[in-house]
């Protein structure tokens, strides 16, 4: 927390006080957003028990870039969100340097490339809904690594080719309803882009090593079980500690992630769609995702529609299994209870519009249904009801 504070208040320094000139380049971004669902449901884990939300959309971002010559510069990136509580992150916090046209590296904070909107996924004026589609951008519970990513742009006539090859590593922080647990990853990969004026092609393929102990999960887990059987409670005395700890800790576990995207955009009619894969060794489900958009501009407003789905894989094939009768009794019943807070499956179908008030501000309006299939889907517990009708408004500002 100390190295946050005290490299955010370098960036605010050398953001105001620095006598830079034209060197220096300042900009920021903010959303103020409120959501309502019926039934009353936690989103991404924002600990809320009323239909109505102003805190999870609700965020500010300031940017700032400092060219310190033609081919060095350093840029930072700070970002408050209501759904933490406002606590400030560090998501930019690095150096790029310009061998030539064609070729830069950049190293330091930045955002993992397995989007087609990575790098503007927290600013909601650059894409036409409240929130990027949860089916795609919920998979994944971090957004930025410290790394080191080469840079190579190409150009063919009307196209432009840019690929990036980066590693890094993260930690990061993922919920259940059974609490939170901490996640310990290193990533390696490619993303690459071929563009246009109208149209933006994308893809991704990112290979990691994960590390989290469950064992937290478990623990809850166990004291349910207890209270409903209390026989349960002789059982889980006769478990070893390091038994349990082999059960629900994942150390260096094989994890990909792929990702494929397409924008066109005429300043009419406007089309962007996703499909990613996330693939885990260990307790962990595979999931497939991916939405579709479809707009169009009147003058300076655009309704659209929007369809997505996310739906595990394989996760039969990643239950655990105990040698005697006593730990496959517990086993099979903890099993049971965590896939009710880790498969994931939802699909939505959503209709909103933006309407854009001057070049600097955007408002959104978005009502969604949405399907749980009866499990917790993206959201932060386990719905209600199957169905939940999702409602969001939503300004942005960019400045």
């Amino acid at each position: 927390m100390i190295y946050k504070i005290i490299i955010t208040s370098v960036i605010l320094i050398v953001s105001f006080c620095c006598n830079a000139g034209e060197n220096l380049i300042f900009n920021g971004f903010a959303t103020l957003g409120m959501e309502y669902t019926d039934p009353a449901t936690e989103i991404g884990n924002t600990n809320r028990d009323s239909n109505f939300s102003f805190s999870d959309l609700t965020r500010l971002g300031l940017q700032t870039t400092w060219l310190a010559t033609d081919k060095l510069s350093f840029t930072g990136q700070i970002i408050t969100k209501g759904r933490k509580d406002f606590d400030v992150d560090l998501s930019w916090a690095f150096a790029k340097y310009n061998f030539n046209k064609y070729y830069s590296i950049r190293i330091g904070r930045q955002q993992i490339p397995i989007y087609i909107l990575a790098d503007f996924q927290h600013v909601g004026y650059t894409y036409p809904w409240p929130q990027p589609p949860r089916e795609v951008y919920w998979q994944l519970p971090f957004s930025d690594f410290d790394a080191i990513s080469n840079i190579v742009n190409l150009n063919f006539g009307e196209w432009d080719l840019t690929t990036q090859i980066a590693y890094g590593k993260t930690e990061s922080e993922a919920g259940t309803i059974n609490g939170k647990h901490e996640l310990d990853l290193s990533a390696y990969g490619i993303n690459a882009e071929l563009t246009n004026r109208k149209l933006r092609l994308g893809a991704s393929y990112f290979k990691s090593s994960l590390s989290t102990d469950l064992t937290g999960i478990y623990r809850n887990q166990a004291e349910l079980l207890i209270a409903s059987e209390p026989l349960a409670g002789i059982y889980l005395n006769q478990i070893s500690q390091d038994t349990i700890d082999g059960w629900f800790k994942v150390d260096n576990a094989d994890c990909s992630f792929k990702s494929i995207g397409a924008t066109y955009d005429n300043n009419n009619l406007l089309i962007i769609g996703e499909f990613t894969q996330r693939r885990v060794e260990e307790l962990y489900p595979d999931t497939d995702g991916w939405y579709f958009t479809l707009g169009y501009r009147f003058n300076n407003i655009m309704p659209y529609l929007s369809f997505g789905k996310i739906h595990t894989k394989n996760y039969e094939n990643k239950h655990l299994h105990a040698d005697g009768l006593i730990e496959e009794t517990v086993i099979n019943y903890i099993t049971s209870e965590m896939e009710r807070v880790l498969i994931v499956n939802q699909k939505e179908t959503a209709i909103g519009v933006r309407y854009d008030v001057t070049e600097y501000a955007a408002v959104k309006a978005q009502y969604k249904k949405v399907d749980t299939y009866g499990q917790i889907g993206t959201f932060g517990n386990i719905p209600a009801s199957n169905t939940i009708d999702y409602f969001t408004l939503a300004i942005d500002l960019v400045y």
